[in-house]
């Protein structure tokens, strides 16, 4: 236990570790909009300084008070380990009013956060106590909002911080809590669970028989809810109840016991190298003959069925990317579908039987072996490839039949969850790329719009190319469009170059400026001498004592021919600016708007993570990826192979203009039982009308 027990807190520290890296990044951000609008509310001016010194001082041990959080974290996991009673009350004193208050606005703050997540997070605190065999209170455990407020309030009282000020970082820790906290505690309860650890004092989870663990999980993605509810309730409706033999003793009298005697002992013949398959006909003539019988003597009935499930398996044969996988799995099934059949009828009436659903579960899951020459050696294949021989067996018990489906689809949902969490990073790298190229591409437009055309000295193209174009990629990466960040960081912009317009500019206008302008930049950490170069070079234009450049006013030169006279009071025409930032500024892809319908958006739309899809880029070349995700902010589909690697990223209108075109082909297995069924029907009925 003492084993477990220590991997398991040592996984829950990291989480919290990871909370408090995230959580105090979001906290700073909060923190100085808090401290600022302070600033601004200051009814005096010694309050503002005191305000400004505080966002100073906080700015300066932001990474100190973060390393803090992170050894109380630490320190508090490893006394959870060692500990194994309840910890004696900490010894109370008297407080200021000062200090009543903070603790007072703590624990409002800390009931807050706690509210939207009590239950999931009592139970987590249950599951810890049980793994440490020690009560805890709210206090004591790093993933509850308690925790980290006074922590953060003991590291902040060391700094001096006037009370405003340090209620102020308080509300954005407070602020970040409700934002990021429920998310993690939900995960660290989910991984305790996933390693079943129970919670102290719960009922109904110790003593579980495995069958009913297996009930809570079984439902599949690709079935929905009513139809799964109805497959396991499939027996009530057909009439049959649950035998206790190996195979359900058949009535000879009953249509089709003759032939279910006979396929009982059938099997399908592998097939030659590039021969098609050998219909079940042929072979129950072969069986037959050898009896000195024929498959007439069966009745037209049995034939009519015979025929219906060689021209069902004719046309799936006829899919789209039988994969090698599938198509063993179908050449398997050929004779218990027909087994099926005869001993069922409404295996074809119905469309919620659970065989179908088990046979189209199957289909789903083969699919997924594309281009994996090992298939045989997945448990996934094993298990389907087992599934189906028990059908045989099953036919005629819906009960064995639902069971099959049940433990089927969980392991085939399991599948899914382990390809879904291989595509989690590549996911992630491509959201970041998406949200990159967005930010790249909002400030490059925004500074095109102010600059392109006009002419301004090589001192603010150089600013806004190497400096302040950072600076707004920052803002708009970090905190979006609507931020005030974003704002200040376009007012600041429009202000540098408004100020440049000026024949005499105001020196205290353009003091204050540069400074700010100095500040932003030191936040977002540009090389302090790459800054001091491009502030010189515009306080070079904008000092009252600047002198004249060596070119007369009139000449308008190129960025390049200005740089090679290393005068940055040159004027340049401005043509487009070369931003040094991460991400690209390719083309929106809206511009295929207008010639896109809302039937080619719906092919689009209509794929989900894990679906397949053909890009045939030329006549050879055909890539095969399946869908990993969509990442925003432009609905980018992200496509790859079954390890999780990125093969191919198409935003969404270039998707459904790619499938209308045809230069893009999804595979869609989910109904394919039904409608290679369906086209069956409509065959038999062509060639018997």
């Amino acid at each position: 236990m003492t084993v477990s027990c220590q991997a398991a807190l040592r996984m829950l520290r990291e989480r919290a570790r990871q909370f408090m890296t995230s959580g105090m990044a979001a906290c700073v951000a909060r923190a100085n909009d808090n401290l600022f609008e302070l600033t601004k509310a200051a009814a005096d001016v010694d309050a503002q300084t005191q305000y400004l010194d505080a966002m100073r001082l906080w700015h300066g041990a932001r990474r100190g008070v973060a390393d803090a959080l992170l050894g109380c974290v630490d320190n508090a996991f490893t006394a959870l380990g060692a500990r194994s009673a309840v910890a004696p009350g900490a010894a109370q004193g008297l407080v200021s009013d000062e200090e009543l208050e903070e603790i007072i606005a703590i624990d409002t703050m800390a009931a807050a956060a706690t509210e939207p997540m009590r239950e999931v997070l009592g139970q987590l605190l249950g599951r810890v106590e049980a793994l440490c065999g020690a009560t805890l209170t709210p206090r004591e455990f790093p993933l509850t909002p308690h925790f980290m407020l006074t922590r953060l309030a003991r590291e902040i009282g060391r700094l001096g911080l006037a009370p405003q000020a340090r209620l102020a970082i308080l509300r954005a820790c407070h602020e970040t809590q409700l934002r990021i906290l429920p998310g993690v505690v939900a995960q660290a309860d989910a991984l305790l669970d996933q390693l079943g650890v129970t919670p102290r004092g719960a009922t109904g989870y110790s003593g579980m028989e495995p069958g009913l663990v297996v009930s809570r999980t079984w439902t599949s993605r690709r079935v929905p809810a009513v139809e799964s509810a109805a497959v396991v309730g499939a027996s009530a409706a057909y009439g049959v109840t649950s035998s206790d033999v190996a195979a359900p003793d058949i009535d000879s009298t009953a249509p089709g016991a003759e032939l279910c005697a006979l396929l009982d002992g059938l099997r399908a013949p592998a097939p030659a190298p590039g021969s098609g398959r050998v219909s079940i006909r042929t072979r129950l003539e072969g069986a037959l003959r050898r009896r000195g019988r024929s498959v007439a003597e069966l009745g037209p009935e049995v034939v009519h069925r015979v025929q219906l499930v060689d021209a069902l398996f004719d046309e799936m044969a006829k899919g789209t990317w039988i994969t090698p996988a599938l198509g063993e799995l179908l050449t398997a099934a050929e004779v218990p579908v027909l087994a099926l059949v005869s001993a069922d009828p409404a295996f074809l009436a119905k469309p919620l039987h659970p065989a179908r659903r088990l046979l189209q579960e199957i289909i789903v899951a083969a699919t997924d072996f594309l281009h994996m020459e090992h298939y045989a050696d997945q448990e996934l294949f094993r298990c389907a490839g087992a599934a189906i021989g028990s059908l045989t067996e099953a036919r005629a018990d819906t009960n064995r039949l639902a069971a099959l489906l049940i433990e089927f689809a969980s392991r085939a949902d399991r599948e899914r969850e382990r390809a879904a969490q291989r595509a989690e990073p590549a996911l992630r790298a491509a959201s970041a790329r998406e949200r990159a190229d967005a930010a790249h591409a909002r400030v490059a437009r925004l500074l095109n719009g102010r600059l392109k055309g006009r002419r301004y000295p090589l001192a603010l193209i150089d600013m806004l190319e190497h400096g302040w174009s950072r600076v707004l990629y920052d803002a708009w990466f970090t905190y979006g469009e609507q931020s005030s960040q974003w704002r200040g960081a376009v007012h600041l912009l429009d202000q540098l170059v408004g100020v440049m317009g000026d024949a005499e500019p105001d020196q205290e206008l353009v003091a204050r400026l540069l400074a700010t302008v100095a500040a932003r930049l030191d936040a977002i950490a540009l090389d302090r001498f790459e800054a001091r170069c491009l502030l010189d070079g515009l306080r070079l234009c904008l000092g009252g004592d600047a002198q004249p450049g060596p070119a007369p006013p009139s000449l308008v030169l190129t960025p390049a021919e200005a740089r090679e006279l290393d005068d940055p009071r040159l004027l340049v025409a401005v043509d487009g600016l070369h931003l040094g930032l991460p991400g690209d500024t390719a083309p929106a892809a809206n511009e295929f708007s207008a010639d896109l319908d809302e039937v080619d958006l719906g092919r689009a739309d209509a794929l989900r993570p894990g679906g397949w899809v053909e890009f045939r880029d030329a006549e050879t070349h055909r890539c095969r990826a399946r869908l990993l995700g969509v990442v925003q902010p432009a609905d980018t589909h992200v496509f790859g192979d079954p390890d999780g690697t990125v093969v191919r990223r198409l935003p969404r209108l270039q998707l459904a203009l790619a499938l209308r075109e045809g230069s893009a082909i999804a595979l869609d297995n989910a109904q394919f039982f039904d409608r290679a069924l369906d086209q069956a029907r409509g065959r038999m009925a062509a060639e018997c009308g």
